[in-house]
């Protein structure tokens, strides 16, 4: 074991103090050198400082099959000397009739045929006899849609196993896992989609993957088709908010797709309040209307004339009287990423689609806020049960959706509109039962210069309406192009 067997790297043992304990390093036969450096190998008179290994280092060692000998001391009577100086192992066979043979070492010497007393107590380092195998290497992917794996078969007695994980489209690789206790947590045993490790025994390992974030910064990452052409967008993770009371007031998504300011005080035409209602087209743009600062509270129809005309729609000429046109912190930060849909386009996503599941919305309440879910063109039945779809005079208590369940609509790219009531002028209303959302689209008919185009809801009916002023305070939810 110490002096005569062969080994792949040459080494077979070293001194060494692991975890501020003393003693013996014993490596297995097929150790390579590339696992750890270890210094004064096969040397009896090296000291134990010759390597200072910590227990996370350590864990390195073991995995490779290391072995390590403490010296624990020994034990004559009712004395005990020598802990953590020196150790004495005994072995299965005897010198004489008052003598057997130990393993002796201490910090500048070992000695494998040392002759000892019997009446001495020393510590008894057990083995098993080699089991050659086969050992089965069994692989389970979490989710089963997540991805393939390879390298799961029977494999002999320290021969080396790779196990490969390669995700299916939009998923990512997380991790491998394998539960090697009674209390069935899963351990983390690698970070890595190609793991190789030495087959000690069977192993059940788990590879775990998550969805992958495709979408742009700010986006949820559902996709919504919006047309008969197949023209496809991402809605934005939050209905839009201007920060007037930041130094430098900015534009940002909402943190939660459930989150609204209300009646904050944006009622005022203060520019140093924060906001989320807006009246048409008040980007910030100065692009030919009397309003077109998101602070405006006027309530004449005319001065929220997108580019100075009653004819224009949001995206019409230069597309600055868009919200959309602004750089969003939190949205990639850079201009014209983003645009508010047309009438044609809400309504396309709200009753024309097609969807796998074929559930367009629905209403709800969301970590006990009220406003309706958009699903998306890939939705599954089986993500999460939804009551009364597609129904525009369902309630709101339809669905009853906790924050934690909220997380698993989302991550399938479910998008939820808050109902976060309107603004008249200076005066915030219907805040938590009625949601009101801008389109894009002047009114085309006899009123086009002061109606456009807005969704509107609430617990008993889903409406569009081009009956209502410009000057009327409504969310904006913004999206982006999938090209």
């Amino acid at each position: 074991m110490f002096e005569t067997r062969t080994t792949t790297s040459g080494i077979r043992y070293a001194k060494a103090k692991v975890n501020e304990v003393n003693g013996v390093i014993l490596l297995p036969d097929d150790w390579e050198t590339s696992y750890y450096t270890l210094s004064n190998t096969n040397t009896g008179n090296a000291n134990y400082s010759s390597n200072t290994i910590s227990e996370t280092e350590w864990a390195t060692l073991e995995r490779h099959g290391a072995i390590f000998l403490p010296a624990a001391g020994y034990r004559f009577g009712t004395s005990v000397s020598g802990v953590n100086s020196f150790g004495l192992y005994w072995s299965a066979s005897y010198d004489d009739s008052n003598y057997a043979w130990s393993l002796y070492y201490g910090g500048s010497f070992l000695n494998t045929e040392s002759n000892s007393d019997r009446s001495f107590a020393f510590p008894v380092r057990l083995v098993l006899p080699l089991q050659e195998g086969p050992y089965g290497i069994s692989v389970v992917a979490n989710p089963s849609v997540g991805g393939t794996l390879s390298g799961a078969r029977a494999y002999d007695f320290g021969t080396s196993c790779t196990l490969t994980a390669t995700p299916a489209e939009g998923y990512t690789f997380v991790n491998w896992t394998e539960v090697v206790d009674d209390t069935g947590t899963p351990n983390v045993v690698s970070t890595n989609a190609e793991y190789t490790f030495r087959v000690t025994g069977s192993r059940v390992l788990v590879a775990n993957f998550e969805l992958a974030p495709t979408s742009p910064e700010g986006s949820i990452n559902g996709k919504f088709s919006v047309n008969a052409d197949g023209d496809q967008v991402y809605f934005s993770k939050g209905n839009l908010q201007y920060i007037g009371s930041a130094a430098t007031p900015y534009w940002k998504f909402a943190d939660h797709q459930w989150d609204y300011l209300g009646d904050n005080g944006q009622g005022s035409d203060s520019q140093t309040v924060d906001r989320d209602l807006f009246g048409w087209g008040t980007s910030g743009y100065d692009h030919g209307a009397n309003c077109y600062q998101p602070w405006s509270t006027s309530t004449t129809n005319r001065d929220y004339y997108a580019y100075g005309s009653g004819s224009y729609n949001l995206n019409d000429q230069t597309g600055k009287a868009d919200w959309g046109y602004n750089a969003i912190s939190n949205g990639g930060n850079t201009e014209n990423q983003w645009f508010t849909l047309s009438h044609d386009e809400w309504d396309y996503v709200f009753n024309t689609r097609t969807t796998t599941s074929g559930i367009r919305y629905a209403k709800a309440e969301v970590n006990n806020v009220n406003g309706v879910i958009l699903l998306p063109d890939d939705w599954d039945a089986s993500f999460y049960t939804l009551s009364n779809t597609n129904t525009d005079n369902a309630r709101y208590n339809s669905n009853i959706i906790s924050e934690t369940e909220w997380a698993t609509l989302e991550q399938h790219g479910a998008v939820f509109l808050p109902a976060a009531g309107n603004r008249l002028g200076t005066a915030i209303n219907r805040v938590g039962n009625y949601g009101y959302y801008w389109t894009a689209s002047r009114d085309s008919g006899g009123y086009s210069d002061i109606y456009s185009w807005n969704l509107n809801f609430y617990t008993s009916y889903i409406s569009w309406s081009d009956g209502y002023y410009r000057v009327y305070g409504f969310s904006v939810r913004l999206v982006r192009s999938l090209h």
